[in-house]
């Protein structure tokens, strides 16, 4: 499942984000490395943990981090 953060940031002006030690750690995030591959939707898939963190940090519900998936219509 992917997620929206990055769109989310861009849609709040950010070109870049570059997290501090500090930040990475009260979002406990092991490093910058996974930070990026997260917003960046590539390498292993979000956790339950990283995207409470990220809805928290973003100040936004968890449904908001994800893309909402289309549901196919059993009709055709």
């Amino acid at each position: 499942m992917k997620n929206r953060i990055r769109e989310i940031l861009t849609n709040r002006g950010y070109k870049e984000v570059i997290p501090t030690d500090e930040q990475l750690d009260k979002m406990n995030i092991e490093s910058l490395h996974r930070f990026n591959r997260i917003i960046d939707n590539s390498g292993k898939v979000i956790t339950t943990e990283e995207a409470f963190a990220f809805a928290k940090w973003l100040g936004v519900e968890l449904t908001e981090i994800f893309e909402p998936v289309e549901a196919e219509s059993s009709n055709q």
